[in-house]
């Protein structure tokens, strides 16, 4: 139950809610944020254990190589950045679970550097965290912090075809992953969670626990367009 993943579940789930049958569907992740050293350990270990696989997408329920580089201006960012696509394990849970559609998860980077010094193989290991550190703030110096989230979907709604796209906006990753987390207590203490483990996006209400997060953090902004 955080950020990713949880709630970028959960804004997957909320497009499938508003659409009768939903084709498509791109998630966009940016982050304008120094890593710490925990954060910075814990991505890099994300892309060797089985989190997602870089470079593909769902194209009608198969991962099929996915080209990225293109600068992308998302909705209330501060500016532009390079998408990169890496379809993540639980995008392609709850995609498996429907009917074949396509999905396209983007990751985001600001600075050319970060990303060429990701493209390293030297960034797999998890000594690098410490660079990784170093790297992140001197790209990000003087940037104000900012985290978002987007998800673009269409599909067809009582007959007719529909676009809809939701953005999650705020300043620290932290405040969002906590958030998250605490509603999904709230959730189990009312029974409300069928006992078990079980993923955050399978189990939480989603438009429910968006509504949650938009009441409690003051920097936070739900934008649906």
């Amino acid at each position: 139950a955080g950020m990713l993943p949880g709630l970028s579940g959960l804004l997957l789930r909320s497009a499938f809610d508003a659409f009768d049958c939903l084709h498509e569907a791109k998630g966009y992740a940016l982050s304008c944020e120094p890593f710490s050293y925990g954060g910075a350990a814990d991505f890099l270990a994300s892309l060797d254990n089985g989190y997602g696989v870089a470079g593909v997408a769902l194209r009608q329920g198969e991962l099929t190589p996915c080209h990225g580089g293109e600068s992308i201006q998302l909705p209330l960012a501060q500016s532009s950045a390079k998408a990169y696509p890496f379809m993540t394990s639980e995008w392609q849970r709850i995609g498996a679970a429907q009917h074949p559609l396509d999905l396209t998860w983007y990751n985001l980077f600001t600075s050319p550097a970060l990303v060429h010094w990701l493209s390293q193989p030297t960034s797999r290991s998890l000594h690098a965290a410490h660079a990784l550190v170093a790297l992140s703030m001197q790209a990000l110096s003087g940037q104000p912090a900012q985290h978002l989230l987007a998800v673009e979907a269409s599909g067809e709604h009582q007959g007719e075809f529909q676009r809809r796209a939701c953005v999650v906006e705020c300043s620290s990753g932290s405040q969002l992953t906590a958030a998250v987390t605490a509603f999904t207590a709230i959730k189990m203490l009312q029974n409300d969670i069928p006992f078990g483990l079980h993923f955050a996006a399978d189990v939480l209400p989603a438009t429910e626990a968006l509504r949650f997060l938009q009441q409690r953090l003051e920097n936070f902004c739900w934008l649906e367009l």
